[in-house]
């Protein structure tokens, strides 16, 4: 007998316990105090969590490293790769899924595409650029 296993995953927003869709809401990564937190929530609230921080971060400066390279809460070692929001002031990330998606459509169209997983390689763009144009209706919004 064959099985097919079908992974299902639910987004909860932290602050009220609504459950939401990939696209209704987000990961806010921020720090405070040395400490890097992340909380599930859905835009309106993350858009009122940003609105509430906004007068603390006009006037705060940005950390950089050694290198020069701005420092970003979050984003190291880690971090969930589902999550798609890196921050209020650049482009959400696309996510594993979505990618996944864009992979085995790749594979099925004929395109040289890497294999999914950590430190398989990044999917070339033109495979997504084509994946979207094939796909307008999937096509990633950000």
């Amino acid at each position: 007998m064959a099985q097919r296993v079908i992974t299902y995953i639910q987004y909860t927003d932290d602050l009220t316990g609504e459950n939401f869709g990939e696209q209704d809401g987000e990961t806010v990564i921020y720090g405070l105090d040395g400490a890097t937190f992340e909380i599930d929530l859905v835009e309106s609230n993350a858009k009122a969590f940003r609105e509430l921080l906004a007068p603390y971060l006009a006037v705060s400066r940005k950390t950089v490293d050694t290198r020069g390279r701005s420092l970003v809460a979050g984003g190291g070692k880690g971090t969930h790769s589902e999550r798609p929001q890196r921050g209020p002031d650049k482009k959400p990330r696309r996510t594993r899924t979505y990618m996944n998606q864009v992979r085995e459509w790749g594979r099925a169209n004929g395109f040289e595409v890497p294999a999914p997983g950590r430190g398989t390689g990044r999917v070339p763009e033109d495979v997504v650029v084509a994946f979207e144009k094939a796909n307008p209706e999937l096509a990633w919004k950000a």
